[in-house]
């Protein structure tokens, strides 16, 4: 049951993440297409090290 649920929790705390950087994005208004990508290649290169 535990391996199950980090099986299940790991995607879910993923897709959170980005959630998350989602709305901080949106609030903090608009952003550059630059400054979009390297929080992409941040983000990438953070889920790769794991």
């Amino acid at each position: 049951m535990p391996a199950r649920r980090s099986a299940i929790g790991t995607p879910t705390l993923v897709l959170s993440g980005i959630a998350v950087l989602a709305l901080h994005r949106s609030y903090r208004g608009a952003n550059t297409h630059d400054a979009m990508e390297a929080e992409t290649a941040i983000g990438a290169q953070a889920l790769l090290r794991r």
